[in-house]
């Protein structure tokens, strides 16, 4: 596919065909997407873990499988209040 098709800000949601993959049933979004890569965020897959298990605090926010394919990095999606 060509590269602007996808870009910085979509919602990719993946096809039914897609069922034997660590992605299947997914909904991810794209915070960036340049000559360079991409990189993606799973807001769909829970880990049924908190911020609490990973750090001393006392905030039980969920935390979700996905992001860079990858376990040793934590990326916070912020949800803005108006």
């Amino acid at each position: 596919m060509e590269m602007e098709k996808y870009t910085k800000g979509n919602v990719l949601i993946s096809t039914p065909a897609l069922t034997q993959s660590y992605f299947s049933r997914s909904v991810i979004l794209m915070p960036e997407h340049n000559e360079k890569g991409a990189m993606g965020l799973m807001l769909n897959k829970p880990s049924g873990h908190n911020l609490n298990d990973l750090f001393k605090t006392n905030l039980q926010l969920p935390l979700y499988k996905g992001g860079p394919v990858t376990t040793a990095t934590l990326l916070a999606l912020i949800k803005k209040e108006h």
